[in-house]
Formats: C-alpha cells, structure tokens, sequence
C-alpha cells in the first residue's frame, strides 16, 4: 500500500466533521476561547502593572542600603 500526502487530503479527519456540523455551536464555542483567552491576556497584564508599580519606586532610590520603618507594608506608601 503505497502512502502519500495526497491520500491523506482525500480523507476528511473526523474532528472536523464534528466541529463543522453544526455553525452554531462552532461559532459560540470560538467565542468562548476567545473570551478565555481575552481575560487571561488581561489577568497577565495586571500582574505585570502591579510588579512594575511596586518596583518603579525601588529603582529611583538608586541606593545600595535602605532603611525602612517596619510601619510600611511597601516602599510605595
């Protein structure tokens, strides 16, 4: 039995004829992705902001040592 690519683009993969049944369905479930992966995209990006925005101050003292009050709960305040 002779293999090659051109028989394997004859057949159609059973995963897409169950995703391509129905549009519908197809449509909302791309949706839901979408939407799922938006708000991971934007949890990431608030962790981020939030690191930057405790480090920034850090980094404009410019100092080896730094003596801090143990009243602060971060250099921010």
């Amino acid at each position: 039995m002779k293999f090659s690519i051109r028989n394997l683009f004859k057949q159609t993969p059973v995963a897409w004829l169950q995703v391509s049944n129905n549009p519908a369905k197809m449509s909302i479930a791309l949706a839901g992705i979408g939407f799922s992966n938006l708000l991971i995209f934007f949890q990431l990006g608030l962790m981020d902001s939030i690191y930057n925005s405790q480090r920034k101050p850090i980094e404009k003292l410019s100092a080896d040592l730094t003596m801090v009050s143990s009243g602060y709960s971060n250099l921010g305040s």
